[in-house]
């Protein structure tokens, strides 16, 4: 559940699709009370609060062709009140999903190549209701290389930062002085990414990973989903 943009907004009564490219996302949620628990889960009491987006015009190796579903992501224990970051991207250009261990140049994270996917583990904290965090996607260009920061702020404990800087191997096998064109995420109502699932942004409340799911008895609080114009 949560809020997801699709690319398609009503026109003269009718759906019509849109085209966004942006260099930026923020997904905020405050949360004042919150009761999960599904004991098939590893964690019962867990759940994930995502900031799901797809990061398209990326450079590897000198070709621009290549789209990533990038996951800004928290993990919440109900019962600790403990909040943790980690994020995942994953190759949204083709349906074997394989992420070469090599197409990234710079990272906090690791890269698990026939998983298809990076992951970078970022801090935790202590909150207390109410608590309000909020997530970012910022892309950038780093030595003519694309990137992508992982960032959040958590203003009731005045805890901020990038847990993860993300530099693709853009420029290699390139001439000296190449740098590769700028990325953005990308929200498209007319097509598909190439492995079948939307151009989109998606701002949810989980399970708390791995395609787990919870069982939600209660929640008070408010979500918001913007982009950089």
């Amino acid at each position: 559940m949560g809020i997801g943009y699709l690319g398609v907004q009503g026109s003269n009564g009718r759906m019509a699709g849109t085209v966004l490219k942006t260099p930026s996302f923020e997904g905020s949620v405050t949360l004042n009370n919150l009761s999960v628990y599904n004991l098939a889960n590893d964690g019962p009491d867990q759940v994930s609060m995502q900031l799901n987006t797809v990061m398209a015009n990326i450079t590897l190796f000198g070709n621009s062709s290549y789209s990533f579903w990038t996951q800004n992501v928290i993990i919440y224990t109900v019962t600790t009140h403990q909040l943790s970051f980690e994020d995942n991207i994953w190759n949204f250009s083709s349906p074997s999903a394989y992420l070469s261990s090599n197409a990234i140049y710079s990272t906090s994270g690791v890269v698990y190549p026939y998983a298809g996917v990076h992951i970078a583990i970022g801090p935790t904290f202590t909150v207390q209701y109410p608590f309000t965090v909020n997530l970012y996607l910022n892309t950038s260009l780093i030595n003519g290389r694309n990137a992508v920061y992982f960032n959040y702020s958590i203003p009731t404990i005045g805890a901020s930062g990038t847990y993860d800087q993300v530099i693709f191997n853009s420029t290699y096998g390139m001439g000296a002085n190449y740098s590769a064109p700028y990325s953005y995420f990308e929200v498209n109502g007319f097509q598909l990414s190439p492995v079948g699932l939307p151009y989109d942004a998606e701002l949810m409340l989980g399970g708390p990973g791995g395609g787990t799911t919870n069982s939600v008895y209660g929640v008070n609080g408010t979500m918001s989903l913007k982009y950089m114009a």
